[in-house]
């Protein structure tokens, strides 16, 4: 049974606003607050700010910092991560990519007995790639191996 009525908790939700803060007011999780808007049919206060969210996202995407973008807007970073996310506007992150030209440098520096974490450090790449290569060559070896013998 919810421990407050509609009209306090549409009262509070003008007052306070957030769930969170309503929560923290009455000492109840901003959980059971959430449930109880529902139960009681009441849409949050942030229901309508599709506009909000699509301006966040094209800001995000233009190369605004998520930092940026949350002091103007009155949101922490995390927030505008969310929104962002929602909205399907995910920046792509760069990655150094490795070109298959050093794959052949990598394979010859690791056979020579050096490890792989200086060979990562040395092309500005993970380790994890290092190995990745190594484990390819080993295979695509294995494989020409077996193609070079002919079944009976």
């Amino acid at each position: 049974m919810p421990k407050i009525s509609r009209e306090e908790l549409i009262k509070l939700q003008k007052l306070l606003v957030s769930d969170v803060a309503i929560a923290k007011h009455l000492g109840v999780s901003q959980p059971y607050v959430h449930h109880i808007r529902k139960i009681y049919g009441i849409p949050s206060r942030f229901a309508e700010n599709a506009q909000r969210n699509n301006e966040i996202a094209a800001l995000y995407l233009s190369g605004m910092k998520a930092s940026d973008i949350a002091k103007r807007f009155g949101l922490r970073p995390g927030r505008v991560y969310q929104i962002t996310g929602d909205a399907g506007a995910r920046k792509e992150k760069t990655r150094k990519k490795v070109f298959s030209e050093n794959h052949e440098q990598i394979i010859q520096l690791y056979g020579k007995g050096i490890p792989g974490t200086a060979i990562a450090n040395e092309f500005g790449i993970s380790f994890n790639s290092v190995y990745k290569i190594i484990r390819a060559a080993r295979a695509e070896k294995q494989t020409a191996a077996v193609l070079a013998y002919p079944t009976p």
